[in-house]
């Protein structure tokens, strides 16, 4: 029994030793030089944000809110926000940006 347990973490520990070694990825142009632009952002990317709202001359929090919603990015530079907001647990209406 105790050869298994000692088998299963030598493995564990070897996998995360390999996990470690991988490269990182991103877009690389010709020179190896990292490249970005707008063409690699596509897809979809969810967000998430909690806190508390003040109010401008006031030092305590007004109320408590929190954000969640979905990036669309079309990969030419466009694209579209789906938001919900809730200020002291009532969702809000915020218009599709």
């Amino acid at each position: 029994m105790k050869r298994k347990a000692l088998w299963t973490v030598g493995i564990g520990v070897l996998g995360s030793v390999a996990m470690l070694t991988a490269g990182q990825g991103f877009p690389v142009g010709n020179d190896g030089s990292p490249k970005c632009s707008v063409a690699t952002l596509k897809g979809r990317y969810l967000f998430a944000a909690q806190g508390l709202v003040f109010a401008p001359d006031q030092t305590e929090p007004a109320a408590a809110a929190s954000v969640a919603g979905i990036h669309v990015f079309n990969g030419d530079g466009t694209g579209y926000d789906l938001v919900t907001l809730t200020l002291n647990g009532i969702d809000q209406q915020v218009p599709n940006l």
